[in-house]
């Protein structure tokens, strides 16, 4: 009765849903619901420009989504206590987040955070993944783990999972429950991870361990400015593929014009050059207040924007790890 109950929610028409979520909670600008998604809850609260696809169903007592989420169709989320996700993280699709519920069930999802498709989060009990975590796909977290009688002896453990800020977890990574894994740390792929992974660390292996301590490289001003080179000239290649935007691209050394027939955009690491009369700038210093027009590398900061160009640009550099804190 309880499902047929829900398939019927389901077919209500977005614009009543609406009305209902804005009575029982908090509903922000320019939220998109897709035919064939529902959320069930007591408390809702939803942020600006948010993206839920279809057949996404959503079931907790309190529901908490960040501006700029975006939850791809076919995904389904069961937490008892709470489900919350933080500004510009998304889900892709065909994800699942539940399991066997009790009064600890929760998953909290911070800022900027990434979980792509097929993945399985049980929350039989707390699940934390912080800031700027990476998930892959067909990925699985459980915080419980029993088939066999415990009372004649067999194993049996459950527990909270902890992913600290940015994790990267790549495909098919296998995490048990009570482990932590410290931050800055990455996975190899098709681990299984059993215990606690310390910080700044490269884990894998079945089970995973420690691999190497350190695992990024500290880059001089340089470093950084040469990357960024390579950087944007792909990007030149990538916008004359995919979106017919030709680039001139002019280097010097402290910065990087890219000229099309409409607009411009200019890297710099100066903070003495002039860079008034660029429609885009990417700024390598760190900055106290950005202006409209301008993106910070170094503390990687934007002001966020509908503009065409800029969210092409933010997109691109996301593909190498480099994701903004829109202020």
């Amino acid at each position: 009765m309880k499902e047929v109950k829900l398939v019927l929610i389901k077919l209500i028409p977005e614009f009543f849903k609406l009305i209902y979520y804005k009575f029982i909670g908090s509903v922000g600008c320019n939220l998109k619901i897709s035919n064939g998604s529902l959320i069930v809850s007591r408390d809702i609260t939803i942020g600006n420009d948010v993206f839920i696809g279809k057949n996404i169903i959503i079931i907790a007592d309190k529901v908490v989504i960040g501006d700029r989420v975006r939850i791809e169709k076919n995904t389904f989320i069961k937490s008892k206590q709470y489900f919350i996700i933080g500004k510009d993280s998304y889900i892709e699709e065909g994800n699942t987040i539940g399991g066997m519920q009790t009064p600890d069930s929760s998953i909290e999802i911070g800022d900027r955070v990434g979980i792509f498709p097929r993945c399985y989060i049980n929350t039989t009990k707390k699940v934390i993944i912080m800031n700027d975590v990476g998930i892959g796909g067909e990925s699985l977290i459980f915080t419980h783990g029993s088939w066999q009688n415990i009372l004649e002896g067999y194993p049996f453990s459950f527990g909270d999972v902890v992913l600290e800020k940015n994790v990267w977890l790549p495909w098919r990574v296998f995490i048990l429950p009570n482990v932590t894994i410290g931050e800055n740390t990455t996975i190899g792929s098709a681990s299984v991870v059993a215990s606690k992974v310390p910080s700044n660390c490269f884990a894998a292996g079945i089970p995973c361990k420690v691999i190497k301590e350190n695992n990024k490289k500290l880059l001089n001003s340089k470093e950084k400015f040469d990357l960024m080179h390579k950087i944007l000239e792909e990007m030149v290649r990538y916008f004359s593929t995919f979106y017919h935007i030709n680039y001139q691209i002019q280097v010097k050394s402290n910065s990087i014009l890219l000229t099309s027939d409409n607009h411009q955009i200019y890297y710099t690491i100066s903070n003495k050059d002039d860079i008034q009369n660029y429609k885009l700038v990417i700024l390598d210093f760190d900055v106290e207040q950005l202006k409209e027009n301008q993106l910070s590398i170094m503390n990687y900061s934007a002001i966020f924007s509908n503009d065409p160009i800029k969210l092409k640009v933010i997109s691109f550099l996301t593909q190498y790890g480099i994701r903004f804190n829109y202020i």
